[in-house]
């Protein structure tokens, strides 16, 4: 008990005298810090625009491939499974619509005694 009190007052007295000492290398701290700081933004904002440039190529790339099979396909094949389709659908009946429950809420009675 006897330590923790001369720590805690020895830590008061020499604060004052010790602190000039350390102001230099909190400062060096911080500005290192800041100095991370605007390094970690610009290299965010190199790779967000990497980023923006791929998708774009890759939409580009994704753009011309379907213009290519567009291209490529005859038009008759493309008729015929669609025609394929519709005759699958046609022969499902359609779903009907849910019932709605006639009346209001069903009161509950009380009966008396």
């Amino acid at each position: 008990m006897l330590i923790t009190i001369l720590t805690f007052m020895l830590g008061v007295f020499l604060a004052p005298a010790i602190r000039p000492l350390f102001r230099p290398v909190f400062v060096e701290m911080i500005r290192a810090g800041l100095v991370l700081a605007d390094e970690v933004k610009r290299m965010s904002a190199t790779l967000g625009e990497s980023m923006e440039d791929a998708r774009a190529e890759a939409a580009a790339e994704e753009a011309a491939q379907a213009e290519e099979a567009s291209e490529e396909a005859p038009e008759g094949d493309a008729g015929e499974e669609d025609a394929e389709t519709e005759a699958e659908a046609s022969d499902e009946p359609a779903p009907k619509p849910a019932a709605k429950p006639k009346g209001g809420p069903k009161k509950k009675s009380a009966k008396k005694k």
